[in-house]
């Protein structure tokens, strides 16, 4: 979610790319929800991790390389960390040698934090054929990739 549309029911604070610097330092749970592209690649590093309060939760479920998967492991190893769960890795699906799998404190999902108890498919679904009627309609679609921002 973008800071500009407002903050979701249970959070606090939604920052962007931006606003993380600031945040790092007060952050219970660190949650990486955002796409891939040049601004935002290796957004959290080794010196990121190290801003968080010892005991800060990772989560992240944007895209693997957003996070140095490496950093993240030295830091769960340490104990600075109280945990991390991970559904998008670096490499996908995440090899049976990487050495993320023996780590304590590591919740690994098979890339699915999309997917809801709500209807996902049937949304989805209802998605794609409003926005074909509007196409075909000559309608306004929704849900389009700003090239600009490049998602």
């Amino acid at each position: 979610r973008r800071p500009e549309r407002g903050v979701p029911d249970g959070f606090e604070r939604v920052a962007g790319p931006d606003d993380l610097d600031s945040e790092l330092a007060t952050a219970d749970v660190l949650v990486l929800c955002a796409p891939l592209t040049g601004r935002t690649r290796a957004l959290v590093g080794a010196r990121e991790l190290d801003r968080l309060p010892a005991g800060a939760i990772v989560v992240n479920v944007g895209r693997g390389a957003l996070l140095d998967e490496d950093a993240l492991a030295d830091r769960l190893r340490a104990g600075s960390l109280r945990g991390a769960v991970l559904d998008v890795f670096h490499q996908e699906p995440l090899p049976s040698s990487s050495p993320l799998w023996g780590l304590d404190r590591l919740l690994v999902t098979p890339h699915v934090s999309a997917v809801s108890p709500r209807r996902f498919w049937q949304r989805e679904l209802a998605l794609l054929l409003g926005n074909w009627a509007r196409y075909r309609e000559g309608g306004e679609m929704r849900n389009v990739v700003d090239a600009e921002a490049g998602y």
